[in-house]
């Protein structure tokens, strides 16, 4: 509830109907509380538990995200542990919402801003860091160096439905994209996407085919796994032996 105004001497102090003032208070109300709300949703929303790293395949460092105040913004945990690997956030002391999410320093300095690109990934372009939520046993994002070669798709726990090449040559020169080759007797549930390329999208290794199908696939302990987003029954990917 918003606080009244300071009352005005007797003399001059206004009568209002006991209706009006229940509609004030019950518009203050409303427009305090819903703000107040959705606010503290938006926080709530990126705790957790975040791996932050370079694009460039080189391992991270996972910082915790908590709701709790502190000087500067939110509480953040475990930074210290970047101090090897990415440097620049192992003196952050806090986080923030502003134009995405901001890591401050003990002097509320600005380290870094994660802002969600067109894939709505959160990124900060400048340092080339990206930050994803946290993947047990996993350090790093995927990066094409560490795709390259043979690797077999199966459900978990059964026998490889499809043997993938994913070749190094890029599809032109300077593309991201790259081609791949299923191997004969492939499972009609993968070989009818006709998956003929693949290219990193940020966290992800994305496989597309010709007509606009796609499979997307975020990084694992033990290989990938098909994203939660694309829907049907689970998918993974390990290496080929």
């Amino acid at each position: 509830m918003l606080n009244p105004p300071p009352l005005l001497p007797a003399a001059r102090r206004p009568r209002l109907p006991r209706a009006r003032i229940a509609a004030l208070v019950m518009l203050a109300a409303g427009m305090a509380s819903p703000a107040l709300s959705q606010s503290e949703e938006i926080y709530r929303a990126q705790t957790g538990r975040w791996l932050i790293a370079a694009t460039n395949g080189q391992p991270g460092c996972v910082v915790t995200l908590d709701a709790g105040r502190a000087i500067g913004g939110r509480v953040i945990r475990g930074a210290e542990s970047c101090a090897r690997t990415v440097p620049i956030i192992a003196s952050a002391a806090a986080w923030d919402m502003g134009e995405g999410v901001v890591l401050r320093d003990a002097t509320r300095k600005t380290l870094a801003t994660f802002s969600e690109d067109e894939t709505a990934i959160l990124t900060d372009s400048r340092q080339k860091l990206l930050m994803v939520p946290a993947v047990p046993g996993v350090d790093r994002l995927p990066h094409a160096d560490a795709v390259f070669g043979r690797w077999e798709m199966r459900r978990p726990g059964g026998p490889p439905l499809c043997t993938v090449t994913f070749a190094e040559r890029p599809t032109q020169a300077g593309a991201d994209t790259r081609p791949l080759t299923l191997a004969p007797g492939c499972d009609s549930a993968v070989s009818r996407l006709k998956l003929a390329s693949w290219r990193i999208e940020g966290p992800h290794l994305m496989l597309y085919g010709p007509d606009g199908d796609s499979l997307g696939f975020a990084l694992t302990a033990e290989g990938f796994a098909k994203r939660k987003a694309e829907g049907g029954r689970p998918l993974l990917m390990q290496r080929a032996r």
